[in-house]
């Protein structure tokens, strides 16, 4: 009753909204920037069972934004290090760590010991594995996402008329059209607001109370404090999903990757050293060439169209940008529109080359 005093002070949760908390079972995949307020927000809200999905490892870059790590849980698993950290939030709840991506195989085992489920991940694949999952499996699934200083969230499946994520993206966007935070960056605060509201709608909907975000989405714009909500009608989709499927497939990667030349950190080393003649652009923006750079020529991504007759077709063309997105990206649309075939994308981009191959070259 101390714990939890302020909620049982509130008549619109109380000592029976209480008990449904504590008897509720809640997944949150991905223990990143939105992974863990959402994260924090309910084990110290007290649900009772809390599933955490994540098969990658903390890194000095997260810590600027993933509120639950500190500086000793860099290399450790998310999953591991987030439970580690909640149980001392919160002993008298049940928490349980995937050390494992969320896959085709494997999701409707892990979703069925759950009530409801929190995307909290940043790719397209993820996000239609769960929206489907979550159907077939008749849950209700949290959806959120973040770009620099920007965020949305919104409730899918809630009941047998609520729309889902395909009625509001029906088809991904094409591979590597969506930067990344890696490429593009994300105010630190962000995640932190989005995935608290993403905790707020799991805690009405285990609750019964207050207003649900049931087919609708909620944008909020940080920077310059606008806040805009959108309702989702059903258009059908959910009686397309039968049956789990090959997401990357679906979403063009495997198509995208199959057509890309690439070459290691370690390679590009060699033809360095061999004096192998090739052309090296880098494509991230002035700003992070200035901050570190390897030499080769800045062509910026959002400039490309200026530089079109500086990319050499006679010889190798190694492009590189910060993690290798935006380089793919950029040579995915050279090949289609222009016909080159002498391009390849430096798999790590240039944080790879600071990392395995020049260590004075400072990393951002």
């Amino acid at each position: 009753m101390s714990r939890y005093a302020r909620h049982l002070s509130l008549k619109e949760i109380g000592p029976a909204g209480q008990q449904k908390i504590t008897e509720a079972r809640v997944l949150v995949i991905g223990a990143g920037g939105l992974g863990c307020p959402v994260l924090q927000y309910l084990a110290a809200a007290g649900v009772g069972r809390i599933g955490i999905v994540d098969n990658d490892v903390v890194s000095i870059s997260n810590l600027q934004r993933q509120v639950v790590f500190r500086e000793s849980d860099v290399g450790k698993n998310k999953a591991e290090a987030a439970k580690s950290h909640l149980m001392a939030l919160n002993s008298t709840i049940e928490l349980v760590a995937y050390q494992e991506k969320i896959t085709s195989a494997n999701a409707l085992d892990i979703v069925a010991g759950f009530d409801l489920a929190i995307d909290c991940t940043d790719n397209f694949p993820t996000r239609y594995l769960m929206n489907d999952v979550c159907l077939l499996a008749d849950k209700p699934y949290i959806y959120g996402a973040i770009h620099r200083f920007e965020g949305q969230v919104a409730v899918f499946n809630l009941t047998k008329e609520s729309a889902n994520y395909r009625d509001l993206y029906p088809s991904p966007p094409a591979p590597g059209s969506v930067p990344t935070c890696e490429e593009e960056g994300v105010l630190g605060v962000l995640p932190g607001l989005i995935g608290t509201m993403q905790a707020i709608e799991a805690l009405k909907i285990i609750t019964q109370s207050g207003e649900v975000l049931d087919s609708a989405l909620v944008m909020l714009g940080a920077w310059d404090n606008t806040r805009q909500r959108m309702v989702i009608k059903p258009k059908g989709t959910r009686v397309k999903v039968t049956k789990l499927i090959d997401y990357d497939a679906f979403c063009g990667i495997k198509n995208y990757q199959e057509n890309l030349k690439e070459i290691t950190v370690q390679e590009l080393d060699s033809w360095k050293k061999n004096g192998v003649d090739f052309q090296l652009i880098d494509v991230r923006e002035a700003h992070e060439f200035d901050l570190v750079n390897m030499g080769g020529e800045l062509m910026p991504m959002s400039e490309l169209q200026e530089y079109l007759d500086l990319i050499d077709k006679d010889r190798q063309v190694v492009v590189h940008c910060h993690h290798g997105g935006r380089s793919a990206s950029v040579i995915q649309a050279l090949q289609s529109r222009y016909g080159f075939d002498n391009l390849y994308n430096l798999i790590g981009g240039i944080h790879a080359w600071a990392e395995e191959i020049d260590p004075t070259l400072p990393t951002y």
